[in-house]
């Protein structure tokens, strides 16, 4: 029974707006786990563990900080390449420094 008297159920909008509070959040909450932690590939994978180290860091990040983090330290340099290529290629981040290419001295930034 959905109600806090038994003998008189009764269902308040309160009640109800509540519980759709609760749904909404646990909708949401879900959206973003799918959103930032499942991919479809590796090239996603580490695509996304890049975007996650730049947010985290303030300001931008150094690449070869990039290099030490989580979901990009196991990768080969094609793989790392070829993702970062990808995200400047899509307009997702830029080197803060200028260069055209990211590698040594180039600090990522997100462009949004």
């Amino acid at each position: 029974m959905i109600s806090r008297k038994p003998a008189s159920p009764l269902v308040s909008r309160e009640d109800v707006e509540w519980v759709w509070a609760v749904v909404f959040h646990s909708v949401q909450l879900i959206r973003t786990g799918a959103r930032l932690h499942m991919s479809g590939s590796p090239a996603e994978a580490l695509r996304k563990a890049i975007i996650a180290a730049i947010e985290e860091s303030d300001g931008g990040l150094f690449y070869s900080k990039l290099l030490e983090r989580k979901g990009v330290r196991n990768s080969d340099g094609r793989q790392l390449s070829d993702a970062l290529q990808w995200l400047m290629d899509t307009d997702q981040i830029v080197d803060a420094n200028g260069r055209p290419k990211l590698g040594k001295g180039s600090k990522l930034v997100l462009t949004a």
